[in-house]
């Protein structure tokens, strides 16, 4: 077997374990013995596991989340702002305007610590996988 079919089908076995969420079992066995100490595969396998749920749940690009949140905070701002001015003498709607700006960047803060959290997933995937290639194929 050629060195680049290797790779493709180590690829395609690392793309498979990370939809599925979980490392297969004879990975343990060949990454032990390629080097990986035994909380190195554990590392591996966790990393496997913790990130497939982070990166399920992602819905929207990052570029579309990202745009949406600015978006979302400037017209809180804007309404905020409309409380204050027009509805001064008004106290009970101006609260009530003011409660819904704080809902919505509530809602802002928390899409942006979602999409934090899939940075970060995104990452330690990229470095598992680069990882994952370097044990799992056999040397050449």
């Amino acid at each position: 077997m050629s060195t680049t079919s290797s790779s493709n089908v180590v690829d395609g076995e690392i793309e498979a374990a990370f939809a599925a969420g979980a490392m297969p079992p004879e990975w343990r066995r060949l990454l032990l013995a390629s080097g990986l100490n035994g909380n190195d595969v554990n590392v591996i396998a966790a990393s496997i596991a913790n990130t497939h749920l982070i990166i399920l749940r992602t819905t929207w690009s990052s570029t579309q989340k990202m745009a949406f949140i600015a978006l979302g905070v400037m017209g809180v701002l804007f309404l905020c702002l409309v409380a204050v001015v027009v509805f001064r003498e008004t106290m009970g709607l101006m609260v009530t305007l003011l409660a819904v700006g704080v809902f919505y960047v509530a809602m802002a803060l928390v899409a942006v610590s979602d999409e934090c959290k899939r940075r970060r997933a995104t990452e330690i995937r990229e470095v598992a996988r680069t990882v994952l290639r370097h044990y799992l194929l056999s040397p050449v």
